[in-house]
């Protein structure tokens, strides 16, 4: 399974920007280890990309495994500040 979750981040100069928020990614233990999770991710990377949206994503999850796989870093991010 893959969630992807429609989101606003506000910023302090009140801009209002949709995003998606990417994750977690689950595959039944017994299945994992073959690709199955990346190939839900690839899938829902290029339907981010397909609507526009390919620079709104925000990720839940190991990011080892989102950086290692699709190249994901914490640079864009690094300094929000997030309530919880």
């Amino acid at each position: 399974t893959i969630q992807c979750w429609p989101i606003r981040f506000v910023g302090d100069d009140g801009q209002d920007v949709a995003m998606v928020q990417l994750g977690p990614v689950a595959v039944e233990p017994g299945r994992q280890q073959g690709g199955i999770g990346r190939a839900l991710t690839a899938h829902a990377l290029a339907a981010a990309e397909q609507a526009g949206l390919a620079d709104a994503i925000t990720l839940i999850g190991d990011p080892e495994y989102y950086g290692r796989f699709f190249g994901f870093d914490a640079a864009r991010t690094a300094e929000w500040r997030v309530p919880g």
